[in-house]
This record gives C-alpha cells, structure tokens and sequence, in this order.
C-alpha cells in the first residue's frame, strides 16, 4: 500500500473519530486550554519590553533603509 493512501486513510479515520461527541468535547477541552496557554505566553512575551512592542504590521508609504530593517529584525529577534 502506498503512503500517500496510508496518510490519507489516517486523517479520514481521526476526522470521524472527533465528530463522536466525547471525543469532541476532549479535543474543545484541550483547545481551549492550548489557547489560554498560548495567551499568557504572548503576555508574558513582551514583558521585558514593558509589557509593549511596536510591530510593522502594514508596509510603510516610505521604505525603509536597510540598517533599519536590520534594526528591526535584531529586535524581534531578541523578544524571543
């Protein structure tokens, strides 16, 4: 049998197996507690920072300079 049949047989296997429900309520209650766990992390990411980071999040109308962008990625790199 090939892999790629073995792969799929194995996700089309799991995917029914959380649509029983105590399945299901144990995959939201992992979830959810994944995702609060996520959130007091990135809390916590930015707390040597003051608790506050400046992220570019949209390009600029202006380019930047390449030191800059250096500057920028030394300094997200250092936020872990």
């Amino acid at each position: 049998m090939c892999a790629g049949a073995i792969a799929g047989a194995k996700r089309a296997f799991f995917k029914n197996v959380k649509r029983i429900p105590a399945v299901r309520r144990k995959v939201d209650e992992e979830m959810k507690k994944t995702q609060e766990n996520m959130s007091e992390e990135m809390g916590s990411l930015f707390q040597g920072n003051k608790g506050e980071a400046h992220f570019i999040t949209k390009i600029p109308c202006e380019g930047l300079e390449i030191d800059d962008i250096l500057t920028k990625v030394t300094e997200y790199l250092e936020l872990g």
